[in-house]
C-alpha cells in the first residue's frame, strides 16, 4: 500500500477557534463521514491518518512556561468520556452517606471536567458532558445555570438554579450572581 500526504487550505475567524481546534474537527468530520458503508470502497477504501497544522510538530509536548514545563496532549474519545462522568456522576449521587468515598470521587470528578475543558477548549473535541447546556427551555446559555433566558435576558420571574449535575456553581444564588456579571438580569 502507498502513503500520500494531502493539504488543505481553511480560511476560519480566529476569534472563535484555532487550527489545532480546526485539525481535531476535521478528523470528526472525516470519521463522521468515513462511517457510511461502502463510501471510499470506490477507491479501495484507504486508511486515514489524523489531520494535522502544517509546520506544526507532531505528537511532542511543547513548552508551556519559561521553566520549560511540558503540556501533554490527550486524545480523548468524547463521547466515552461523556459517558464515564454520566457513570461516576451517579456513583457520586448513589454514595452520598459514604462521606471519605464522595470526597474521593469528587476529586476524580474534578479531574475529568478539567480534562473534557481542555479537550474542548484547546483541541475542539466535543466531550463536554452536562445535559444544562443542551438546547431546552431551561438552558441559559451558560454552562451550569437553569433557567429560562429569551434575548439574552432573565425572563422576568424566573427562578434560576444551578445544574446538580455538573456542580458548576455552589449555589443557586452564585448562579444567579453569575447572570448579573454576565449582564443577563435586567436592572
Amino acid at each position: 500500500m502507498a502513503k500520500t500526504t494531502l493539504t488543505l487550505d481553511l480560511d476560519y475567524d480566529p476569534e472563535v477557534t484555532h487550527p489545532e481546534g480546526l485539525a481535531s474537527a476535521m478528523d470528526r468530520l472525516l470519521e463522521t463521514a468515513l462511517s457510511i458503508p461502502q463510501v471510499m470502497d470506490e477507491y479501495g477504501s484507504p486508511k486515514f491518518g489524523e489531520f494535522f497544522v502544517a509546520g506544526a510538530k507532531k505528537d511532542r509536548p511543547e513548552p508551556d512556561n519559561k521553566k520549560g514545563q511540558q503540556t501533554y496532549r490527550l486524545r480523548i474519545d468524547g463521547s466515552l468520556l461523556r459517558e464515564q462522568q454520566k457513570t461516576l456522576i451517579g456513583i457520586i449521587i448513589g454514595q452520598k452517606h459514604a462521606e471519605d468515598t464522595h470526597k474521593a470521587l469528587d476529586g476524580i470528578l474534578d479531574l475529568l471536567d478539567e480534562i473534557a475543558d481542555q479537550g474542548h477548549d484547546r483541541y475542539g473535541i466535543d466531550c463536554l458532558l452536562c445535559e444544562c447546556e443542551e438546547p431546552g427551555y431551561f438552558c441559559s446559555g451558560v454552562p451550569g445555570i437553569l433557567a429560562r433566558v429569551e434575548n439574552g435576558k432573565l425572563v422576568p420571574g424566573t427562578e434560576v438554579e444551578r445544574c446538580d449535575l455538573c456542580r458548576r456553581y455552589p449555589s443557586d444564588e452564585a448562579a444567579l450572581e453569575k447572570l448579573r456579571e454576565l449582564g443577563y438580569v435586567q436592572p
